[in-house]
């Protein structure tokens, strides 16, 4: 058992006092995927076409504490893919060979639901065959 005991003494110094108190809270971003993925299998029509549609979408689920949003990085690993389009957040966004980032704006408080779809352009040496996803994603609070 613990006892604590306090004594006051009041001696003659002012009888109020000021005390200020800040607290900084960590902006974090959770984010859960619902769906992804594992391999790409890009058909005779595609390679023709130059590009394809992936038929299902990426589910991601994310809660957000920034007002400021949450940032998107996207890797492009593979050298049969040259450009990605990524729909489901504000805006169609494009990212090149080289990988890229963009910032979706809000604050989700409750986790929310993105339907992630994809095309992707194929490069010009592409051939038909099966492969594994390309695109890698990482989430982070802005």
């Amino acid at each position: 058992m613990l006892a604590v005991a306090v004594v006051v003494v009041q001696k003659s110094f002012p009888s109020s006092s000021q005390l200020n108190v800040s607290a900084t809270i960590l902006k974090k971003t959770w984010v859960r995927q619902g769906s992804f993925p594992q391999e790409l299998l890009l058909s005779e029509a595609d390679i023709r076409r130059g590009y394809t549609e992936v038929a299902g979408p990426t589910v991601l689920w994310v809660r957000n504490n920034s007002d400021e949003g949450f940032e998107v990085e996207l890797d492009i690993e593979g050298d049969y893919v040259s450009e990605v389009r990524v729909r489901g957040l504000s805006n169609e966004f494009v990212v090149g060979r080289s990988g890229g980032s963009f910032v979706q704006r809000g604050h989700y408080q409750n986790e929310t639901r993105f339907d992630l779809r994809w095309r992707l352009q194929l490069a010009e040496d592409a051939r038909a065959g099966r492969y594994p996803w390309p695109v890698r994603i990482q989430v982070q609070a802005k």
